[in-house]
């Protein structure tokens, strides 16, 4: 490693003499207190009203993303459609519609035309889902 000497580091010529003077050119800002302002009770608040926004904010943000990611099951709000099961289900033993379909009570033919006429099944209804099968 090499030494280095003292040329390295010389301080220029009549530095120190003129430093007085150069310092006295400076204004006397250390003499007088420094003034620090008061912060006002708005800017105390401000990072913590910025914060609740922020919360606030994303709480909006994420409500609406579910909202509008789920699905709406419309079956379970339609009254229609209650008022269709209502019917489907008799009301003074409701897990008769269990137990009816394994004592295996079978329906007529003149039943099921019925139905399918109370329902408004059409011919085409009819065939195409015989051509399914």
């Amino acid at each position: 490693m090499p030494s280095l000497g003292k040329e390295d580091f010389r301080v220029p010529e009549g530095y120190f003499t003129s430093l007085k003077e150069r310092l006295n050119t400076i204004p006397d800002a250390a003499g007088s207190p420094v003034c620090i302002p008061a912060l006002r009770l708005r800017d105390r608040l401000l990072p913590y009203v910025a914060l609740a926004a922020c919360f606030a904010f994303l709480i909006v943000i994420g409500n609406t993303v579910l909202r509008r990611t789920t699905s709406r099951n419309t079956q379970d709000t339609d009254p229609l459609y209650a008022a269709m099961l209502a019917d489907l289900i008799p009301v003074t033993n409701p897990y008769a519609v269990f137990y009816e379909a394994e004592q295996g009570e079978t329906l007529s033919e003149e039943e099921i035309v019925d139905y399918l006429i109370v329902s408004g099944t059409t011919p085409e209804m009819l065939v195409a889902a015989t051509d399914e099968e």
